[in-house]
């Protein structure tokens, strides 16, 4: 086992950390009486809370470190956003943001998919908002390699595989399918997060767009239903400049810039009025709670690393070998997803977002639970349906208001395919997350005949043990597809035995079907 860096971080986490302090101290000023009521409410001769200051100055600042000049691309939509919020009316206001939002986030991916193709831009590690995963190198990059390869190998040799080093195999492998790499953008970690690349801040900034999206449609939302009243609407009579306070504040505030549970736009205007009697201990102990846990996974996935190398055996793994490979591989994946889920939710409690709302006004309205991690719940579930809706639970939640509900027809097919244009519309993600769609309706027609067949215990606890292991190797499959970025690793995955999985889950769905429809 390597331990010779074992706190390696990614960019992300690290600026994650590098904000932690400051979100100590702003909730240590809240609650300890430094700003006083009327000091929150004095700045610019008008009566607006100081604290809003504070969280959008803190965000802006840490968007320019983390991003460069990629910041205009989350600082541009968030001032049309706030616009539309004040010059729309309620019933239009949620089609004018959706709409411009996913059209800006569209053209963003977009530019990044010409880069990786056509320029044949550099890769880099990012971590994107709705899941909150990590995504691959570019794709760009794997022809890059593979001529350099080519052109270096030695005349007759007709398997790249076959004519080179185990280590150099590895790094062709990760680099032709797109494979999550470990190189921190192909820079030691010191000077990644000192100086990071331009596709490191692109993609940051990418990452950071689509968690705005999640705040932008979700407050179109709650004005549409008429759950939040704009200003302007109530006529208090305050300047538009005064008034767009609390919303770019709420778009831009630095604990959740950058990762977190979506916090609707009601509880940020709970808590921050509710802060000042809150008690600074409580978040801390959280947090710190977190930040050991968020330590523990990335201790264990540096170990469950050690055992191998992640989805680079693809190309040379044979039968049921290949299974191993993809679930190890999804393993790797999913610590990594649990670490900074945690490790954002942790600097959301230093904040003080965490807490509890207590006899605040409003408070009963705009509760919710701010986490994304049920580790337990996804490592035990014999059940996709269940899975699904717990994987990250905020955003399971806001596709579920935003998508699923709202669809006329093929809501659960809807959803998918909404969360992969959110994603970027990579070929692995289009085809992953269909089949994700796919594998959560045969879910629900599979379980209920599987339960009525299972009377004796002995025949429950089999049924419970061959479904969990199902479950397990489908998520693995899908999820190793969804980190796929060209169709050439896809073809590598879709002809292995890693296909059986979902394809035995699609055969049972075909038969339950036509059997209801023959009854």
């Amino acid at each position: 086992m390597d331990w010779a860096n074992p706190l390696a971080l990614h960019p992300l986490a690290f600026y994650q950390l590098v904000a932690f302090p400051f979100a100590v101290s702003f909730h240590y000023l809240c609650t300890s009486g430094s700003l006083s009521l009327n000091a929150r409410y004095a700045f610019m001769f008008a009566l607006i809370p100081c604290l809003y200051v504070l969280l959008l100055v803190g965000g802006c600042l840490l968007a320019c470190a983390a991003m460069g000049w990629y910041a205009l691309l989350l600082f541009i939509p968030t001032f049309c956003s706030v616009a539309i919020f004040h010059s729309v009316g309620p019933l239009q206001v949620h089609t004018w943001a959706f709409v411009l939002q996913m059209s800006w986030q569209t053209l963003c991916h977009l530019g990044l998919h010409y880069r990786g193709h056509y320029l044949q831009g550099a890769p880099c590690v990012r971590y994107q908002a709705a899941m909150h995963k990590p995504t691959l190198a570019e794709p760009g990059h794997a022809r890059t390699v593979f001529r350099h390869f080519r052109k270096a190998m030695p005349r007759g040799g007709s398997h790249v595989a076959l004519k080179m080093a185990p280590s150099t195999q590895r790094d062709l492998a990760r680099s032709t399918m797109g494979v999550f790499r470990e190189q921190h953008c192909g820079t030691p970690i010191t000077a990644t997060l000192l100086a990071l690349s331009p596709p490191c801040r692109l993609t940051i900034a990418l990452s950071s767009l689509m968690l705005q999206t999640q705040k932008v449609t979700s407050l179109a939302l709650d004005i549409h239903e008429g759950k939040v009243t704009m200003g302007s609407e109530r006529g208090d009579g305050r300047e538009p400049l005064l008034q767009a306070l609390p919303l770019c504040s709420y778009l831009l505030f630095f604990p959740a810039l950058l990762g977190g549970p979506l916090c609707s736009f009601r509880r940020f205007q709970v808590q921050i009025q509710g802060s000042c009697t809150s008690q600074p201990t409580r978040p801390l102990r959280a947090a710190g709670q977190k930040c050991l846990c968020a330590l523990a996974l990335h201790l264990l996935r540096m170990a469950v690393r050690s055992c191998g190398a992640p989805l680079a055996c693809l190309t040379d793994c044979t039968g049921f070998g290949c299974v191993y490979v993809v679930w190890h591989s999804a393993l790797l994946f999913k610590l990594a997803y649990y670490s900074q889920w945690v490790l954002d939710e942790a600097l959301l409690s230093a904040a003080g977002f965490g807490l509890e709302l207590g006899h605040a006004p409003g408070a009963e309205a705009a509760c919710g639970d701010l986490s994304d991690a049920d580790i337990w719940t996804l490592e035990t579930t014999n059940r996709i349906a269940l899975f699904t809706r717990t994987w990250n639970k905020s955003t399971s939640r806001w596709l579920r208001r935003l998508i699923f509900k709202r669809s006329p027809a093929q809501p659960l097919l809807a959803t998918f395919a909404f969360s992969a244009w959110w994603h970027g519309l990579h070929p692995g993600q289009v085809f992953g997350f269909l089949c994700w769609a796919a594998m959560v309706e045969a879910d629900y027609r599979i379980h209920p005949f599987l339960r009525s067949l299972a009377k004796s215990w002995h025949t429950k606890l089999l049924y419970k043990a061959l479904t969990w292991v199902q479950t397990q190797l489908i998520i693995a499959y899908i999820m190793a597809a969804v980190e796929m970025r060209n169709f050439s690793a896809l073809w590598l995955l879709g002809a292995s035995y890693n296909s059986f999985f979902p394809l035995l889950y699609g055969v049972s769905l075909l038969w339950l079907v036509v059997r209801s429809r023959q009854k």
